[in-house]
């Protein structure tokens, strides 16, 4: 409990605090932050004292810091030589006068129970008020916060004092904290306000990361933000990972590890590790784990994702330890859980996730026996917590036992070397364990820890106590001759015959980056000890299309590219086989047949001519906008326009140009009116204006412009591998406002909502702003994620529900000038789009072609040709026009003649008279688009094909792809269907919040 006396200086305000830092059984950490211009003190009282004794004093250190222009003053007052597990009041004092006080209880030296509070991620932390109803009614020895405390970054002040310590102020002076820093904390702020907790701690050379002890519990607080946040934003963003960054990783990993060797953490009962960035993360994943498995860590906390995962060790020596828990957000109310299909994954990289939900934050007791893990969560209308999930773990790893167990060989798989092993796993424990299945194969054990016979489906059974499951598991037998396999009290025998045995996975099938041709993924594999060389055999919609040599060596697996030829538009399935028609050619002789179950995938391709919309640009520079979908233009009563963005597919896009090459900054302003936020299921970060691979995080991006679900406004720009990005202000949704981005690398970026500034941060400069000047300027449009090398782009799409009146992007030489958007000097103005002005026609010429596409022998040679009929697979909606004339001539110059059809839609075959024969001919398209009640209507051409007669052969010429469209030429309001942009990569894990 603190209490801020009434009759305080009034010229003396607390700006932060008191909160209490680094506990231990015999005192702790006071501070709070205040002018400097004071004399300061701090006075402790234990409750085992008589009212008469005397309350100690402690000195008071001040440390006064510049950051980012602003000065700023920490009081801190090291507090020790207390009596364990004790209350002490204590108070603050100014210049003579007491203007705060509290209390606060030691830890206990000989402590046999740990009790703590978990949360992570409070951001907006809306659930303020009840986490700490919580908190008072749990009485924590301490709380652990997982990172992320900022709305917005790590230089911002205000999100510290108003948005964290101004929140929860009573509860931070009477309880103490421990921080991890996560990826928003990532600025000087963390460092100014806890950077003291690792006092006499063991801690990593930046005194970031660092470990106590507590009642058995060895814990290792970690700062993951070199790999999780700098590696990432590095890698995502294709630039080098610079010596700084790789020694801050080294440095942070070689301290995990030693901490972990350490006595204290040896002689724990229970090793556990808080890290801001959990399990699922790649770089997580692939640095930390390896450490905290080898060390025997028995729990892994992770945050970062803004949702509940539980997931298990699948290294089958581990025994399912640690169990890694990603906590869920504090920010606001949610309350949900599920263990999925059994039949399924919950994520489709993870096996090993077996639970997965939303809370708001978690308690952990720990004693001799057990360590116990519950999750509670907030509905949007109680203050009551509800158990998500308890998570119970054993003072030692335990396994199931396996009852009903059969074994037999596989007939789906074909393979004589493979079994099916099924049963049921039962949890006679009192702990949550994962089933392991150990196999005997002639004496040699093997462990299985994944459930389920396909195994693109296979995943990790975990059992809470007394739960059981039913398991079917492949086991693959090695070696020709009998076999005798055992598991549990059941035995079989089986002989595998001497064989050659190719197993196919075919990945996927995508166009590749020219979309000119479809790339096939695939892995081969050689089952046998032998060398085998085969044809791998790519058809496409039932036809061979491709046929090339594999070799493999015995017990090879080979990654295989195929590249096919682009099939046109529409749905094509695409299957790869290991051919036999012909025997193997095996180095053992034997000339057996492989297995060559095939592997289909499909893929849908449109790369149709359509109907481009283009908002003009107002400005000098010609940065006309695309309007994609199917908005609804709107119009007012004084003649102007806006467009309504109401679906997914519905944004605005603004091709690249030199002229929106802007590397010493931005002003950029959108007249929107926000008509909803995000519905939990949908993804957030909805975006006004955004240039760039991606949102959401990672240094992917010029120029952020976006939404939150909290109605939070989110802004930013990037350099290097750093996001710079912030929080401030409040949509006003339902109700139109200027929202305007100013960043200049000198002064730095503020925002604006209708001329109010509303959050603003330092400059950088020296440092280059990351242009992504190849990516179209996007309004109502992004992607968010991670970036996925495979694609070079994110999994996921995201979009604004709303109506955009107005757009604007100035030069650097408008920042300061204008809060507003029609205060923006005409002069600076990259882009300006007026809405009124709306082109809904254009036309495309294809090149010159000549129907056989010989060479001539000599140039004097030449063939003509009379066109016969023209093919047509158009789209035509009842408002809009599609006219398609075909010209001929004898030098690819001049037109010789021509004639103009108007083609129905669907696929029409018009006849063509009167043409003479010429060497060459090409088709102009010309289509407009129509409005139907204000919604944009758009013709679109999938596929022309001209028949063409010579002397006693036919030729047909084909436009319909991608390449075919762009050898052309196009003028006005017409282009090419966007590739992909809806598209969601379900084959790629990307665990994000959104």
């Amino acid at each position: 409990m603190t209490e801020r006396t009434a009759d305080h200086p009034t010229n003396v305000i607390l700006a932060a605090g008191p909160y209490l830092l680094g506990p231990r059984p015999d005192g702790l950490i006071i501070a709070w932050e205040a002018d400097a211009a004071h004399e300061w003190t701090l006075d402790v009282w234990p409750e085992d004292r008589t009212a008469s004794d005397p309350w100690e004093r402690f000195p008071v250190h001040t440390r006064t810091e510049d950051i980012e222009g602003s000065t700023c003053t920490l009081l801190t007052a090291y507090v020790d030589g207390l009596s364990s597990g004790t209350r002490h009041e204590y108070r603050v004092g100014c210049d003579g006068s007491v203007v705060a006080t509290g209390s606060f209880t030691t830890l206990r030296a000989e402590a046999d129970r740990a009790r703590l509070f978990l949360l992570s991620d409070s951001h907006m932390f809306t659930v303020s008020g009840r986490i700490e109803e919580r908190i008072a009614a749990y009485g924590p020895d301490f709380v652990v916060h997982g990172g992320d405390i900022p709305a917005g970054t790590g230089h911002q002040k205000e999100q510290y004092t108003q948005g964290w310590f101004a929140k929860i102020s009573e509860t931070l002076a009477g309880v103490p904290f421990v921080y991890t820093p996560g990826n928003h904390d990532d600025g000087p702020y963390f460092d100014f306000y806890f950077g003291d907790q690792t006092q006499e701690r063991s801690h990593d050379p930046f005194g970031r990361s660092y470990s106590l002890d507590h009642a058995g519990v060895h814990l290792a607080m970690v700062d993951s933000n070199s790999w999780g946040l700098s590696e990432m934003n590095a890698v995502n963003s294709g630039i080098p990972i610079d010596r700084e960054i790789r020694s801050r990783i080294d440095a942070t990993l070689d301290w995990l590890r030693e901490d972990l060797r350490s006595e204290s953490a040896r002689r724990a009962r229970w090793r556990m590790v808080v890290l801001h960035h959990p399990y699922t993360d790649e770089f997580t994943n692939r640095l930390v784990v390896p450490v905290v498995e080898e060390a025997g860590v028995d729990l892994v906390i992770g945050a970062h994702l803004h949702e509940y995962i539980k997931t298990v060790s699948v290294d089958q020596r581990r025994g399912g330890r640690p169990v890694y828990l990603t906590l869920p957000s504090a920010q606001q109310p949610q309350c949900d859980y599920t263990t999925g299909d059994p039949g399924s994954r919950l994520m489709s990289d993870f096996p090993e996730v077996v639970a997965t939900g939303n809370g708001n934050y978690a308690t952990l007791e720990a004693d001799a026996d057990r360590l116990l893990v519950e999750v509670f969560g907030f509905r949007e209308d109680s203050h009551r917590p509800e158990l998500v999930d308890r998570v119970v773990l054993g003072a030692s790893p335990a396994g199931a036992v396996l009852r009903q167990v059969s074994i037999e060989t596989d007939p789906e798989e074909g393979d004589p070397a493979s079994v099916l092993i099924r049963g049921r796993a039962v949890n006679t424990t009192r702990q949550g364990i994962v089933a392991a299945v150990a196999v005997s194969d002639n004496g040699v054990e093997t462990v299985h820890v994944l459930d389920g016979a396909d195994p693109f489906r296979t995943r990790v059974i975990y059992l809470d106590p007394g739960e059981q499951a039913p398991f079917a598991m492949r086991h693959r037998l090695v070696g020709a001759g009998d076999h005798t396999i055992r598991v549990a009290d059941t035995e079989t025998r089986v002989a595998v015959p001497e064989q050659t045995h190719v197993d196919l996975v075919l990945s996927r099938a995508r166009l590749d980056r020219g979309r000119s041709a479809v790339d096939l993924l695939a892995e081969v594999t050689n089952r046998s000890p032998h060398s085998v060389t085969t044809q791998l055999r790519a058809v496409q919609d039932g036809q061979t299309v491709l046929s090339t040599p594999v070799h493999l060596d015995g017990g090879e697996v080979e990654a295989v590219s195929l590249s096919v030829p682009h099939p046109g538009p529409g749905t094509h399935r695409f299957a790869l086989f290991v051919d036999t028609s012909e025997p193997i050619a095996d180095s053992s002789g034997n000339g057996e047949t492989p297995s060559h179950a095939p592997a289909a995938v499909e893929l849908a391709i449109d790369d149709s001519l359509v109907v481009t919309p283009l908002v003009r640009d107002q400005s000098d520079h010609g940065n006309d906008a695309i309007i994609r979908g199917h908005p609804r233009l709107v119009g007012r009563e004084d003649g102007t326009r806006y467009v309504r963005l109401d679906h997914a597919g519905d944004y605005l896009e603004i091709p690249p140009s030199p002229s929106l090459v802007l590397p010493e900054g931005y002003v950029a302003g959108a007249r929107t009116r926000i008509d909803r936020l995000a519905e939990p299921d949908e993804m957030a970060h909805n975006p006004l204006m955004v240039r760039g691979k991606g949102v959401g995080w990672g240094a992917t991006y010029f120029l952020r412009m976006v939404v939150d679900r909290t109605g939070t406004m989110k802004w930013g720009t990037c350099h290097g591998a750093t996001e710079y990005g912030w929080a401030g202000g409040a949509a006003k949704v339902g109700a139109w406002a200027d929202y305007v981005l100013a960043f200049d690398r000198r002064f730095g970026g503020r925002s604006f909502i209708d001329g109010d500034l509303v959050s603003d941060v330092p400059g950088i400069d020296g440092k280059v702003l990351n242009g992504y000047t190849d990516e179209p300027l996007f309004i109502g449009y992004s992607r968010i994620g991670h970036v996925i090398a495979d694609i070079a782009m994110p999994k996921y799409v995201t979009h604004l529900w709303g109506c955009v009146g107005d757009v604007r992007l100035a030069g650097p030489g408008a920042f300061g000038r204008s809060s507003r958007l029609g205060g923006m000097p005409e002069e600076d103005l990259r882009l300006w789009l007026d809405f009124s002005d709306i082109a809904l026609s254009g036309a495309h010429t294809t090149e010159w072609r000549r129907p056989r596409g010989l060479r001539a022998s000599y140039l004097r040679d030449f063939d003509r040709w009379r066109p016969t009929s023209l093919h047509v697979e158009a789209e035509i909606p009842p408002d809009c026009r599609v006219q398609v004339s075909v010209e001929t001539s004898d030098d690819a110059d001049r037109v010789l003649d021509s004639v103009t059809l108007d083609p129905c839609d669907g696929v029409d075959e018009l006849p063509l008279e009167g043409l003479p024969p010429a060497q060459y001919a090409r088709i102009t398209t010309r289509m407009t688009g129509g409005l139907d009640g204000g919604k944009l209507q758009v013709p679109r051409i999938r596929r022309l094909a001209l028949d063409c007669e010579g002397p006693g052969v036919r030729s047909t010429l084909s436009w319909s792809t991608d390449a075919d469209w762009r050898s052309g030429q196009f003028t006005g309001a017409i282009g090419i269907e966007a590739p992909d942009r809806l598209r969601v990569f379900d084959e790629y894990t990307d665990v994000i919040h959104g």
